[in-house]
């Protein structure tokens, strides 16, 4: 895996870090002049980020899960999503 290790956390609403002993400086979801982001959203986006590493494991433990597509309904497409955007975290896409 090529990115930070997990776990990651939001440090001051809007600054994700690694949580360690020596945090490192994942993002910073300040506002952007451009886009009218509010603080709100540039905290959600923080939240979403510092939850990355653990939402990719989610995904990767999902597809082992013992499911029979063709016994569950959307089953087939819910694992062909999970399996795009693991390939597209992965820079695989």
């Amino acid at each position: 895996m090529k990115h930070t290790p997990g776990k990651w956390k939001v440090y001051h609403d809007i600054n994700v870090m690694t949580d360690s002993k020596n945090p490192s400086f994942i993002a910073s979801c300040g506002m952007n002049n451009n886009i009218q982001d509010t603080l709100e959203t540039c905290k959600a986006n923080a939240r979403l980020i510092a939850a990355a590493p653990e939402l990719l494991e989610a995904c990767k433990e999902a597809l082992e899960l013992p499911i029979d597509p063709i016994d569950e309904i959307g089953t087939s497409s819910i694992l062909t999503k999970i399996q795009q955007v693991i390939a597209k975290a992965e820079g695989k896409e």
